[in-house]
């Protein structure tokens, strides 16, 4: 056997390798956002999270209470 009789195999498992890669580093990105939010309304005694909620679509909602 050869590269030529492996080719469909090898792009296939290159693109399923590349899709998980995308998805734990788009997670990964939300994750450090998240927590740069987090932290810097910890600096501000004005501002209380209130409520955290993860939408279908996994983005993510913080309700922000403003006193």
């Amino acid at each position: 056997y050869g590269y030529d009789d492996w080719q469909d195999e090898i792009l296939q498992l290159y693109k399923a390798i590349t899709t998980k890669y995308e998805e734990l580093a788009k997670k990964q990105i939300q994750k450090e956002i998240l927590d740069n939010i987090k932290n810097k309304l910890l600096n501000y005694s004005s501002m209380k999270l209130m409520q955290e909620e993860v939408l279908d679509d996994n983005s993510i909602v913080l309700t922000v209470s403003v006193q």
